[in-house]
C-alpha cells in the first residue's frame, strides 16, 4: 500500500515540509488506520484561542513561515 503514498519534501523560503498526496480514496483508510495507531501525528506548534486578537497573530505566524508545526484555532 505504500506505493500508491507520495510523501514529497519541498523546500519554501528555507523552510522544510512534507506534502501527501493520495492516489485514491482507499489511502485515507490508510491514513486513518496510522492515526488511530499511533504511528503517525500531527506536529503542534501552537494552539490559539478564539478571539480576535489570537486569529490575528495565528494569521501572523503562518505568514512568517516560522512554525515548526501546526497552527491551530480553537474555540
Amino acid at each position: 500500500m505504500w506505493e500508491s503514498l507520495c510523501l514529497c519534501a519541498k523546500r519554501s523560503r528555507n523552510k522544510k515540509f512534507t506534502v501527501i498526496a493520495l492516489k485514491s480514496n482507499r489511502d485515507l483508510a490508510f491514513l486513518n488506520e496510522l492515526f488511530e495507531s499511533g504511528d503517525f501525528k500531527p506536529l503542534l506548534d501552537v494552539a490559539y484561542n478564539f478571539t480576535e486578537y489570537n486569529v490575528r497573530q495565528a494569521f501572523l505566524r503562518l505568514s512568517e513561515a516560522t512554525n515548526t508545526g501546526k497552527i491551530v484555532i480553537y474555540k
